[in-house]
């Protein structure tokens, strides 16, 4: 959900903080106004509530949604930022109440990361190279702990090739699988070796944060280096009972 900006009429937004006391509200606050600055929106102003708990349907209180209901028809809002993440259930309920979109702090970031991926012409340009860095900065935000997978899946795909690299993807000749009458030529899906490959990558990932999890490795796990991947050319995997031969959604 990207925000709706054009010279014009960018969108007027009216920002939400609701206040549990787990962090410095006001700070965040004033970050919020910056960064609705930053993707092009206009903050008009702001609502706080101070909560014990978070309304799990609303996120803040009826009484408060009402006010910032009739803020938005006074000033003739477009946009309710809040300042947290919101659950798609609250979002909804409150774009019913409302009658205004809504999206929280997560989503005004990537908004940010996707309006910096544009053309001047406004064309939407290819956005993977600005995700990892918006991923990063969501989690920062988030105060939670990323595995990075980006530069380990690049390196485990320089590796193979641009050949090689089809043997981690649905990738099969027509007549692999009984009643699979077209090959497939999927970029968008691993087969069973790619997707063991990604997996030893997450366990490197947990590693690298030293998660408690790890400690619940098996002993014979060795660790992995996606400069060396394992050879696709031994790699083996059951198929299970069932197999469908229609191709994913992809390209």
């Amino acid at each position: 959900m990207e925000l709706t900006v054009t010279e014009q009429s960018p969108d007027r937004a009216l920002l939400v903080e609701a206040d549990t006391g787990d962090y410095d509200a006001q700070a965040s606050l004033a970050e919020l106004f910056e960064l609705t600055g930053s993707a092009g929106a206009i903050p008009v102003a702001s609502i706080t509530q101070k909560l014990s708990r978070l309304d799990p349907a609303t996120c803040v209180g009826s009484g408060k949604l009402e006010e910032i209901r009739e803020y938005c028809v006074n000033e003739d809002i477009d946009l309710i930022i809040f300042d947290l993440e919101l659950s798609p259930v609250q979002i909804r309920n409150i774009e019913q109440i409302t009658d205004v979109r809504v999206i929280d702090r997560t989503m005004l970031i990537l908004d940010i990361f996707a309006l910096r991926a544009r053309t001047k012409e406004g064309k939407i340009q290819e956005t993977h190279a600005n995700y990892p860095e918006a991923m990063r900065w969501v989690a920062k935000d988030l105060g939670v702990q990323l595995i990075e997978l980006h530069d380990m899946t690049r390196t485990f795909y320089e590796t193979l090739g641009v050949e090689g690299s089809k043997h981690a993807l649905v990738h099969y000749p027509a007549g692999t699988y009984p009643g699979q009458v077209k090959a497939f030529e999927d970029n968008t899906h691993f087969n069973p070796y790619g997707a063991f490959e990604i997996a030893k990558m997450i366990v490197e990932g947990m590693k690298a944060l030293n998660l408690p999890v790890v400690q619940h490795l098996r002993p014979d796990y060795t660790s992995f280096d996606p400069a060396q991947p394992d050879d696709w050319r031994t790699f083996h995997w059951n198929d299970g009972p069932f197999i469908d031969t229609v191709k994913p959604d992809g390209n």
